[in-house]
Parts: C-alpha cells; sequence; structure tokens
C-alpha cells in the first residue's frame, strides 16, 4: 500500500489512487532476500506482475494511462514510474534463483529502454544501468554493447551537472537538483556494484560524484557545496544507507555517526517509538 490513513488507522487500500504496492519503491529488493514465508510469496507473485504489465512496447512507445482495477490496484502506470517498476534489476534475484524464462526474455528487451528517452523523458535513469549491468553480467548476445554504454555513462557522469533539458537551463550553468526520490529506487544497488565490477578500471570521478552525493543529501546547510541549499530533503531513514555506505569506503567515522541517527532518529520512526493497539469501534469512529 502506498499510504497510511492515520485517521481510520488503515492501510487506503479502499482509496482510488492509494491500493497499489509501489514496486518502484524496491519491495522486490527486500523481500526477496527473506526467508518470511509470506514475504517470498509476495515477492514471487510481484516478480511476475510488475515487470510484464510496466514495460511498454518500445518501438511505438505505447504510454498507457493510469487504469484503476477494480481493487484499485494500477495495473499500468505513468511513464515515469514504467521503467523503474519493470526495471531489470528488480528481477535479478528471482531470475538467478528460479530462471524464470519470461524475465529472461524481459531482460532482453529491456536493453533498447534507452532509446525511449530520446522521445520522451521518462526519468529514474539508474534503471538503464542496471539493465546494461546485467547483460554484461549475463554475458548474453549483446554483453559487450551494454558494457560500452555502462562505461561510456559512469565516463560521463562525473562531468555532468544535471539531466534536465535545455529549457530549463538555458545558459548553460548547471542546475543544482536533487529529489528525495533519487536514490530509493535500488540506486544505491545499481551504483555500488559497478564500483566492485571494474575495480581499478573504474572510469576516473565517478566513486566520487556517487559519495558527493552520498554525504551531501543530508548535509546541514552550513555544508552546501553547490552554492544552493538543498529544499525538500526527507526519507533520511531511507538514505541513510547511501550515508552509510560513503562513510564505510572513505573511512569517514563522523560521517558514520550521522548515518546512525539518521537511521534511529529521523521521519518520525524510532526503536523506542511506542506502539498504539488501535481496535474496535476506536478505529471505526477514526479517533
Amino acid at each position: 500500500m502506498h499510504t497510511y490513513d492515520t485517521n481510520r488507522h488503515t492501510w487506503r487500500y479502499d482509496v482510488g489512487g492509494y491500493g497499489w504496492d509501489n514496486s518502484e519503491l524496491s519491495l522486490t529488493y527486500s523481500s526477496g532476500n527473506t526467508f518470511y514465508a509470506p514475504a517470498a510469496k509476495t515477492f514471487i507473485v510481484s516478480q511476475r506482475l510488475s515487470p510484464a504489465t510496466q514495460v511498454k512496447p518500445m518501438s511505438t512507445i505505447l504510454v498507457i494511462g493510469r487504469a484503476w482495477v477494480p481493487a484499485t490496484v494500477s495495473s499500468t502506470g505513468p511513464i515515469a514510474q514504467s521503467k523503474p517498476v519493470s526495471r531489470s534489476r528488480s528481477t535479478y534475484f528471482y531470475y538467478l534463483s528460479g530462471g524464470d524464462e519470461r524475465i529472461r526474455e524481459l531482460l532482453g528487451e529491456l536493453l533498447d529502454t534507452e532509446k525511449t528517452y530520446g522521445i520522451l523523458d521518462p526519468q529514474r535513469n539508474a534503471a538503464l544501468a542496471g539493465g546494461w549491468l546485467i547483460a554484461w553480467e549475463r554475458r548474453g548476445l549483446r554483453w559487450e554493447e551494454a558494457k560500452t554504454k555502462l562505461t561510456s555513462t559512469i565516463t560521463s557522469i562525473a562531468k555532468l551537472n544535471t539531466l534536465g533539458p535545455p529549457p530549463l537551463d538555458p545558459d548553460n550553468k548547471g542546475l543544482v537538483d536533487v529529489s528525495h526520490l533519487s536514490a530509493v529506487f535500488g540506486l544505491p544497488e545499481v551504483v555500488s556494484e559497478p564500483v566492485e565490477y571494474y575495480g581499478d578500471d573504474l572510469p576516473a570521478g565517478f566513486k566520487e560524484a556517487w559519495y558527493d552525493y552520498c554525504y551531501y543529501y543530508a548535509a546541514t546547510p552550513a555544508e552546501a557545496r553547490y552554492g544552493v541549499k538543498v529544499k525538500d530533503i526527507s526519507l533520511l531513514q531511507a538514505h541513510s544507507r547511501v550515508t552509510a555506505y560513503a562513510a564505510h569506503q572513505t573511512g569517514n567515522t563522523t560521517l558514520a555517526k550521522r548515518a546512525w541517527r539518521d537511521l534511529l532518529n529521523s521521519d518520525g520512526i524510532g526503536p523506542n517509538t511506542p506502539d498504539t493497539d488501535m481496535n474496535g469501534s476506536s478505529v471505526l469512529s477514526g479517533s
């Protein structure tokens, strides 16, 4: 479910627009690594449903608008969600563990997704890198092409500012644009693995650019490096893992303490947050 209703003390499964499991928020990453039976069952079902319903025919750019089925579950979604939901990285563990041939076919079909970006921008660019990385790992027919694309992107990314279109930056001065959603769709996994795979051959500047993001996303305004204060920062608990990653990789103990602080004492949820049982008429009354 997307949103919890604090008035009725229930998930908004019965409200149109809310009753859908947001696969792009990486349920498939977490539920696939558990031995808890219900979570594993959910993992298998979502692996078969989400990628198949979100893959758009890239040759015709068939974009179907949001359509709600009776249970208010979105079977088709907005284009910005289509790529991360269908992304290859989401199905990676399922493919390795089960060998589902339909998933194998989808992994191949998604290799050409970047062609869509020349016609309309669905954003969520990390999903492309994840697909290329898997193709390189699988050593399929196009693995060298995929590795070349991934290497070219990694080589260029340290030199780029944002990937926004020219009308947003007509003077080409560069934009400072950070979204709280940038690193909650599997981006840490997509980035950390190439860093390991390339080893000493990792293109210069890429790792440093990633460490910069990990550090400055939740940094204080006083530490602002890029000339502006980053606004609307949220999901600190979710981002604490990239903070912790950078702290570990760089040996920054001060940053490690910040990662623990963000994990345990942010977003209103902590280890000592009290539980309140709500049942019976108190739920119905919205008290």
